[in-house]
């Protein structure tokens, strides 16, 4: 019964040791190219300019879209909506 719990002791010790082995000669990998923010940010400013709400894209982010993307996408929205009362304002 004994031989078990060694051998299970053993194989944890092996996993420790090739786990951190490999840890150190292959390191934790490359990291993920983060994408081009403004390029984006560009494209959805163009699409609610052309009026194409449809055409607006957001990346991903942990706990739903890029935060900085919606906000500007608000910030046109708002610039646009702020234009079309203006010129509104003589009709009333």
């Amino acid at each position: 019964m004994l031989w078990w719990i060694v051998l299970l002791l053993v194989m944890l010790m092996a996993v420790v040791v090739l786990t951190f082995a490999f840890g150190s000669v292959f390191g934790r990998g490359d990291g993920v190219e983060l994408p081009e923010v403004d390029r984006l940010t560009a494209l959805n400013e163009q699409a609610v300019r052309r009026g194409v709400i449809d055409d607006v894209r957001f990346d991903s982010a942990l706990w739903g879209y890029n935060q900085q993307q919606v906000d500007c996408v608000i910030a046109a929205l708002e610039s646009e909506i702020d234009q079309l009362k203006g010129q509104t304002r003589g009709f009333k």
